[in-house]
């Protein structure tokens, strides 16, 4: 359930648990991982974007502001199947 403090709304957030484990080494370098396991990842950098370009061609991938300050409100964007070789 969102919260508000003032006109920002917060969300819970998900973290990870707080269980890290911790490595001193004889340098004074401290290493610092999670206990838990690494999750499924992609094998490639480009797998989602790939995905979104197939699932959802017409949807914004990248946007900027186009001016100086930023705030004409036009915007230059591209979509997902544009970022696609044909």
């Amino acid at each position: 359930m969102a919260e508000s403090v003032g006109a920002a709304p917060l969300r819970a957030v998900r973290l990870g648990a707080p269980d890290a484990l911790i490595e001193r080494k004889a340098d004074g370098t401290i290493l610092m991982r999670t206990a838990a396991p690494l999750g499924a990842y992609h094998g490639k950098l480009s797998e989602p974007l790939v995905r979104w370009a197939r699932e959802a061609p017409e949807r914004v991938f990248l946007a900027e502001r186009s001016g100086d300050d930023g705030d004409d409100g036009v915007r230059i964007s591209h979509v997902h199947s544009e970022g696609m070789p044909s």
